[in-house]
């Protein structure tokens, strides 16, 4: 299975399990403007997203590497949140980010040290 097929089978589990709470706010009175805003995110915000991310997959950027960007993704949620709205992140939530920030920083000195490694022994031997 290809990862662009993966994202979709996903996102179809996800519309099943969401369809109840969704047609449940239609009934209470969702209006055509707040439908419109709903499928703007789906369509752009979350289909672009995916667009880019299998795009990214599918020319060579590990799972590893693309999951580690997921994941600083809704890190950086509570910092927009803050600048824009001035909302402040509580402080689990700061500490949940800062971890987050750390693994991150710690995988990508590690990746960089072993391809410096390697190409290092790849001179060499050349």
């Amino acid at each position: 299975m290809n990862r662009a097929s993966s994202a979709i089978y996903g996102n179809l589990l996800v519309v099943l399990i969401c369809a109840p709470a969704f047609f449940g706010a239609w009934q209470r009175g969702i209006g055509a403007s707040d439908f419109a805003r709903i499928a703007y995110l789906g369509v752009v915000q979350i289909g672009f997203a995916y667009l880019l991310f299998t795009l990214a997959m599918a020319r060579g950027v590990r799972s590893l590497d693309a999951g580690i960007i997921g994941y600083v993704e809704p890190v950086l949620n509570p910092i927009w949140v803050f600048l824009f709205i001035g909302e402040r992140p509580s402080a689990w939530a700061i500490v949940g980010g800062g971890i987050i920030i750390v693994s991150v920083i710690c995988h990508m000195l590690l990746e960089t040290k072993r391809k410096g490694t390697r190409q290092i022994a790849l001179t060499k031997n050349n």
